[in-house]
């Protein structure tokens, strides 16, 4: 690249125009990686759901990462506020989208998650963890939501 800079600069004083052109258009493409760095984090739509419990000593983090034809992974972790230590409650590795599991406190020691079940990949939900109750429930009459 630094190459192209010295050859553009040693271009005759007739080139002017063409030297002009060229510098521009180097200049385009080397901040166009720039601003796409800038832009992209923005658009970021894979940010966690945070669900406080009622008494705020709990807190439940719903994740869904979008993935590649599918490859999608949906988790909600469980802990206790301020605290380094948590335990996946609830995980699924397959299509899905932030419509296709349901997550809310019922009490402060009791946590609803409703999903969508998939036998043919990895799901799984526990029924307690860090001392809540985990209540998981299945939603088998209702269509999975689409794309």
């Amino acid at each position: 690249m630094a190459g192209v800079g010295v050859y553009l600069c040693r271009i005759h004083i007739a080139n002017r125009r063409w030297a002009n052109v060229s510098m521009r258009l180097v200049g385009a493409v080397l901040v166009l990686p720039l601003v796409l760095s800038l832009i992209v984090p923005l658009l970021d739509k894979s940010r966690p759901m945070i669900f406080e419990s009622p008494d705020s000593q709990h807190i439940a983090e719903y994740t869904y990462n979008p993935g590649f034809l599918g490859r999608d992974s949906t988790f909600v972790v469980l802990g206790k506020r301020w605290s380094v230590q948590s335990e996946t409650v609830y995980e699924y590795e397959g299509p899905s989208d932030w419509k296709g599991t349901e997550v809310r406190w019922l009490s402060k020691d009791r946590l609803l998650i409703r999903y969508y079940p998939d036998q043919t990949r990895f799901q799984q939900c526990k029924a307690e963890a860090e001392g809540v109750s985990v209540q998981c429930e299945s939603l088998k009459e209702l269509e999975p939501p689409t794309k």
